[in-house]
């Protein structure tokens, strides 16, 4: 997962320079990147795909070299930041949504890309299908709220504070915005790809979608178990 000290809203796909699907021979395009959401906009730099392109009889199964290069730096690119929302599936890193207009991570800053066909992984909301393995991510504070955004926190059984560190299967069921903020409701697990930690009490409760550091309290396994 991109390091950031924004809040991540989600996972935006960019065919142009990452293709349909793995292994795609494709002809590359370049994405404009812009100051605000509109093309009227100041326009910041591109998104390229920097990989030589193959004839279409031949699968392109080389790792995606995809570069920001800054109109304010001529002759300088630097790797595009991402992450995977699935298996060899590389995707923007989104900090903002507005229409049809995305705000990404840049190798410095952020900028915003227009997409006519959003595909998108909005953070939380979609990681309540059964489509993603989700976990807790290591460093939990042990608290749980029994409502979203109300009253104080209760921690978890003890023996479920002993796992604060590790990553935790979890199931999200369902997610609310309190105030700007973003809950996710939990279902916690003791088995899942993989991991089993033993008899341990039934647990559910709320907690925030992003730690005071602003990074995601839960995420998924791109890559499956």
């Amino acid at each position: 997962m991109q390091e950031t000290e924004e809040r991540v809203v989600g996972l935006l796909r960019l065919p142009e320079v990452y293709g349909e699907y793995a292994c795609q021979a494709f002809e590359p395009k370049t994405i404009n990147i812009y100051s605000s959401p509109s093309t009227g906009r100041r326009q910041i730099g591109t998104i390229e795909r920097t990989n030589p392109i193959k004839p279409p009889e031949r699968p392109d199964c080389d790792e995606s070299i995809v570069v920001v290069r800054q109109l304010a730096t001529p002759g300088r690119t630097d790797p595009l930041p991402y992450d995977e929302s699935g298996y060899e599936f590389s995707t923007a890193v989104a900090y903002e949504q507005s229409g049809k207009w995305f705000r990404i991570a840049l190798p410095q800053g952020s900028g915003w890309v227009e997409r006519q066909e959003p595909e998108f992984i909005a953070y939380p909301d979609d990681l309540t299908t059964e489509s993603f393995s989700t976990y807790l991510r290591p460093g939990w504070d042990g608290n749980l709220w029994t409502e979203p955004g109300r009253g104080t926190a209760t921690p978890a059984p003890q023996q479920w504070r002993t796992h604060r560190e590790k990553e935790i299967p979890v199931r999200v069921t369902a997610t609310r915005m309190v105030d700007g903020v973003a809950w996710v409701q939990l279902r916690f697990e003791t088995e899942s790809c993989g991991t089993d930690l033993g008899a341990l009490p039934p647990l559910q409760g709320w907690m925030p979608a992003h730690r005071s550091a602003k990074s995601t309290a839960i995420w998924f396994y791109s890559r499956g178990c």
